[in-house]
């Protein structure tokens, strides 16, 4: 066999394998995704998330950090070990409580 044959099949499985190892972390990340949002729901008080998720990796208050917020909007995110997904749980709070979770890539 030819190196360059050997090469091309080597290349062709490489892309098969990253192809499955994708679709694997999306359907990890979906389900991770619904287990955050069946115990964090809207409508919670920010006291309620710490005990669910904890201490926060990083908070929003102002639109000059975060152009999606409105006045009295504050938003966390969390990117905790237990998270095997790239895109980090976003939590925003309305007045002091949860009015939207998702996941957001920042």
């Amino acid at each position: 066999m030819s190196r360059q044959f050997i090469l091309i099949v080597n290349l062709i499985i490489v892309i098969c394998i990253q192809g499955c190892v994708s679709a694997s972390n999306e359907k990890t990340f979906s389900s991770e995704m619904q287990s955050v949002k069946r115990e964090v729901e809207v409508g919670m008080t920010k006291q309620e998330v710490l005990e669910i998720l904890g201490e926060p990796t990083d908070i929003d208050t102002t639109q000059e950090e975060n152009k999606f917020l409105d006045e009295g909007e504050e938003a966390w995110y969390y990117d905790k070990p237990f998270f095997s997904f790239k895109p980090k749980i976003g939590v925003s709070f309305k007045n002091g409580l949860v009015n939207d979770i998702d996941y957001i890539y920042k």
